[in-house]
């Protein structure tokens, strides 16, 4: 297995950082795509229809980053149409997602079955995380009461 990281979308070819490999190049020879970046202006529908065109029809798409950054529309449309073999999410552009959901909708349908995989996003709830949780808030609460500046982002 080969990884590879995708520069930004838009960056010209002679800005791309070493160890990075051209965004829609990182696209189009990926058999698997994870997507974790953070949901801001530049990343919302970060991966639509042109995106999903170039990729390999055995690739898979799974998005555990937040919702809005892949086009559910768009996904649907790439394996409805054998685009792209599957997807998996744990994110969506409305949380939690409802029966409304184009994503919802189409994991109910025959032609779904083991290529779209659907999940609440729930790796907050594990028992170390919520240990850590509260260790931190107490910590940083205690560090309040004595005066302390906590966390500080330069």
């Amino acid at each position: 297995m080969r990884v590879i990281f995708a520069e930004r979308k838009g960056v010209p070819t002679n800005e791309i950082r070493e160890g990075r490999t051209e965004f829609t190049d990182a696209i189009r020879t990926s058999t698997v795509l994870m997507v974790t970046v953070p949901l801001s202006p530049s990343t919302l529908s970060l991966i639509g229809e042109p995106e999903l065109a170039v990729m390999r029809p055995e690739a898979v798409l799974v998005n555990i980053a937040r919702g809005g950054i892949v086009d559910e529309p768009a996904l649907v449309a790439a394996l409805q149409e054998n685009k792209i073999a599957g997807s998996a999410t744990d994110v969506f552009v409305k949380e939690p997602a409802g029966k409304e959901n184009v994503l919802v909708q189409a994991a109910n349908q025959e032609w779904a079955k083991g290529r779209l995989v659907l999940s609440p996003h729930l790796a907050w709830l594990a028992r170390s995380s919520i240990e850590k949780l509260r260790r931190t808030t107490t910590e940083n609460i205690e560090a309040w009461w004595r005066g302390e500046v906590q966390n500080v982002v330069l």
